[in-house]
């Protein structure tokens, strides 16, 4: 039996960070990989002011965290990988979902999200919003590879194309990869060809959630 929760170990350091240049503006864009844990200090009929240890609180609006929290939680109820059926009763209401929303909504509370520092004459701080879903969509996708992978369990892959060494299989939201020697003893271009669009049962090999590398074997 399944158990209700499965933990990823913490990730003890951030991922390195991603540096890009605004085309527009002179300005050094950086943005974590991982999430930071904030909380809220005060709250207002349009914006809510929360607090990540950075040298200025982050202002942000009260509709798009709502949004981002609505989001969040459509995203840890939906199963990606697992096939299991979902019971109504499991799913929480409007008035429910409010009262959820709520709860997280009040000061003191703390979210975690992705922080992004836009390097000038002054630092200016701001949540991305997207990148914190993606991050928790990766995160609940790789939560149910652990669990397939601990017990051994058979997921439905698609193969795009084949690539060096193998083929690029997608996994649901994911590209993953397949070694040539699960389907083929010898690489060879043409024989590779004929599994390319079709789908099959795998099994994961390994699974490295900081690189977000998947690697599959034949089941």
């Amino acid at each position: 039996m399944i158990k209700n929760k499965i933990i990823l170990q913490k990730q003890q350091d951030l991922f390195p960070l991603e540096k890009t240049y605004h085309n527009k503006i002179d300005f050094l864009i950086t943005s974590s990989k991982d999430l930071s844990e904030g909380k809220i200090l005060f709250i207002t009929k349009k914006s809510i002011y929360l607090d990540f240890g950075t040298k200025s609180i982050i202002k942000v609006s009260r509709r798009t965290l709502i949004n981002n929290l609505i989001q969040t939680y459509c995203i840890l109820n939906t199963s990606y990988l697992l096939t299991k059926n979902v019971s109504k009763n499991n799913l929480l209401s409007k008035d429910e979902l409010k009262k959820w929303v709520r709860t997280k909504l009040c000061i003191g509370q703390k979210l975690k999200l992705n922080v992004q520092t836009i390097d000038s004459l002054k630092n200016i701080y701001t949540v991305n919003f997207k990148k914190t879903l993606d991050y928790i969509k990766y995160n609940k996708y790789f939560t149910e590879l652990y669990i397939i992978k601990t017990l051994d369990m058979n997921v439905t892959g698609y193969i795009l194309n084949s690539i060096k060494g193998g083929f690029s299989v997608a996994l649901g939201g994911l590209i993953t990869f397949l070694p040539t020697k699960e389907l083929l003893k010898k690489s060879n271009k043409k024989l590779m060809n004929n599994f390319v669009n079709s789908s099959m049962d795998f099994k994961i090999s390994k699974i490295n959630f900081r690189n977000r590398n998947v690697v599959l074997r034949k089941a």
